[in-house]
């Protein structure tokens, strides 16, 4: 159903959606960095890596989710060859049937997110607050 409606669509607009989809994805990725960098700047007595590690782990997860979307950019741009797909497939299909397509697809994009989740997570000390709620919770049920 995906590749119908992709085949009716103008390659300009393709080519113009990627653009706009690089320029979305890496405003909000550099943006959760900067969070990341404000957040832990302010926090005092912590060495440099328990202080800095999220924002370099953030700054790791931009560079994997960046990957497959500037990719797709530059395909689409320069017309270069299509290393998500091979010849005889669909171009438009929603699943990468290349080995250099399956890398970036699953290693950088899910492997991007999972770091962003992660450093998100310290860098806010949500797992602790949780924990912290959880314990608050059980508590009140004794």
């Amino acid at each position: 159903m995906f590749a119908v409606a992709a085949n009716n669509v103008p390659s300009t607009l393709v080519d113009f959606l990627h653009g706009i989809q690089v320029a979305i994805t890496f405003a909000l990725m550099t943006n959760v960095v900067q969070f990341a960098w404000w957040t832990r700047k302010s926090k005092k007595g912590l060495t440099h890596c328990p202080r800095f590690g999220p924002v370099y782990l953030l700054m790791l997860s931009t560079i994997l989710v960046m990957a497959q979307p500037t990719a797709m950019l530059v395909i689409s741009s320069f017309g270069t060859e299509n290393i998500f797909f091979d010849g005889d497939s669909n171009p438009n299909a929603l699943v990468p049937n290349t080995t250099t397509g399956w890398l970036i697809q699953v290693f950088c994009t899910y492997l991007g997110y999972i770091t962003l989740f992660v450093g998100v997570f310290w860098t806010t000390q949500l797992h602790m607050k949780i924990a912290r709620k959880w314990n608050q919770i059980r508590q009140g049920m004794a």
